[in-house]
């Protein structure tokens, strides 16, 4: 085998490693479904009703659990935002824009204890 064709194989194993097998986990992470649908449909909408569920729901570990998906759901965004086509602008903003609320309620998290 020469050269070219092992880092063939290495690179589609590679792949293969983070590939999830789900179809629509791996169209989001590779940005499949645009910048639009990434950032309002698969991060803003969800964190919009989490957020009006939290004071809804008045048990401190459920509003803690709520706070939690919504960092983990912050942190697996960003990646897929960055990953989608169109605009750079657009995408550096919806970026920044998820980042510094992900700051803000890691902070609140962190001064405001339940």
């Amino acid at each position: 085998m020469s050269l070219k064709n092992n880092l063939q194989n290495n690179d589609n194993n590679g792949s293969k490693e983070h590939d999830s097998g789900d179809p629509f986990q791996n169209k989001l992470r590779n940005g499949g479904f645009g910048l639009t649908k990434t950032f309002w449909l698969y991060w803003f909408l969800p964190v919009l009703a989490l957020e009006i569920l939290d004071p809804i729901i008045n048990e401190h570990h459920v509003s803690r659990i709520l706070q939690y998906s919504i960092l983990a759901l912050s942190f697996f965004i960003i990646p897929c935002i960055k990953n989608t086509t169109g605009k750079k602008a657009w995408r550096i903003m919806a970026i920044l824009f998820v980042i510094f609320y992900l700051i803000l309620d890691a902070f609140a998290l962190y001064l405001f204890p339940f």
